[in-house]
């Protein structure tokens, strides 16, 4: 299976998440769903927000061109535009990034984004 079919099943067929991509830390970007257009310098700014959110807080989440305001961190980023938000985990060597839509609720996104991601390190990614 490719890693777009995991995408597509694992992120987006649970219906918890409206788009989703799988990157790599250096930025390449390994599936991501039709309309995401999500870049390379993206991939790099947020990877790098989880060692200095700074950036984060000033320039936000940016997805595909789209900025969602950076609402935090942790264990994961988060950020809101409007009704619709993002979600990211880091795993051993990639980042899962789950985009929600109005109607989606933030902690079912997380959810399904954070259980992908620990899948992933299990599988030693």
């Amino acid at each position: 299976m490719s890693w777009d079919s995991y995408v597509e099943t694992s992120l987006v067929g649970s219906g918890h998440v409206s788009m989703g991509a799988i990157a790599g830390f250096t930025g390449n970007i390994w599936a991501q769903t039709n309309g995401m257009n999500l870049k390379n310098d993206e991939v790099q700014m947020i990877y790098e927000g989880f060692d200095d959110q700074s950036r984060l807080f000033e320039k936000g989440i940016v997805i595909g061109g789209v900025k969602y305001i950076f609402l935090g961190g942790g264990e994961f980023l988060k950020g809101k535009k409007g009704q619709d938000g993002v979600i990211v985990y880091k795993t051993k060597t990639a980042l899962v990034i789950g985009i929600y839509k109005e109607g989606i609720q933030t902690g079912n996104c997380s959810s399904v984004c954070g259980k992908f991601a620990d899948w992933l390190i299990a599988n030693g990614y």
